[in-house]
C-alpha cells in the first residue's frame, strides 16, 4: 500500500499503476513440485453472478488475456515456493493460472482445494517505484509470515528479504 501526501504526487502514482510502470512481486507456495520458470498466457473469465473466474479458450465472450511470469524458488514436501510477475493485473489472476498449469495454490480454498479456514499462501512481498516527486527509484519489501505454508521456506524467506 502506498500514500501519497500530495495530490500532486498521488496523481503521479496512480498514473504510475495504471501506467504499469510499478513492479508488484508476489510469493505463492504451489501444491506439487513445479520445475523451470514460465510465463504463463490464459483467457480468463469472471462469472459476475459468483465471482469466481476461470481459464477460457481466447474466443469466449467477455474473456481477457492475463500474461504473468512465474519462477520456482524452491521446492520441499511437495509444494514449490515461487516468485510471481505480473504483466496484466486480472482478478485471481495467480490463482486461477497457477490453477490452470497444474499448481493450485497452497490454501486456496475457491481455486485449489484447500481446506476452509485455511490461509492462502499468496503474498505481495515487493514493489519498486519512482518516487513521484524526486524521481528516485524506491524498493520497499515485506515478506509473509513464518508459519502455515511459510515455515518450511523460512531460510529462503530471510535471503529473498535481503536481495
Amino acid at each position: 500500500m502506498v500514500f501519497a501526501r500530495t495530490s500532486k504526487a498521488a496523481q503521479r502514482l496512480t498514473d504510475a499503476f495504471a501506467g504499469h510502470t510499478v513492479d508488484k512481486r508476489y510469493l505463492a507456495v504451489l501444491q506439487g513440485e513445479m520445475k523451470g520458470e514460465r510465463s504463463l498466457e490464459n483467457w480468463l473469465l469472471k462469472d459476475g453472478a459468483t465471482g469466481n473466474v476461470r481459464a477460457v479458450s481466447e474466443n469466449t465472450p467477455g474473456a481477457k488475456r492475463a500474461l504473468l511470469d512465474t519462477r520456482p524458488v524452491a521446492s520441499r514436501e511437495g509444494t514449490t515456493l515461487t516468485e510471481v510477475e505480473l504483466h496484466t493485473g486480472r482478478a485471481h489472476q495467480i490463482r486461477v493460472q497457477h490453477k490452470a498449469a497444474g499448481f493450485p495454490l497452497w490454501g486456496d480454498s475457491r481455486y485449489g482445494g484447500g481446506k476452509p479456514g485455511q490461509q492462502i499462501a499468496l503474498w505481495a512481498y515487493k514493489l519498486t517505484f519512482a518516487h513521484p516527486t524526486q524521481k528516485t527509484e524506491l524498493t520497499f519489501r515485506f515478506l509473509p509470515p513464518r508459519d502455515g505454508a511459510w515455515r518450511i521456506y523460512t531460510d529462503l524467506l530471510e535471503e529473498i528479504g535481503h536481495e
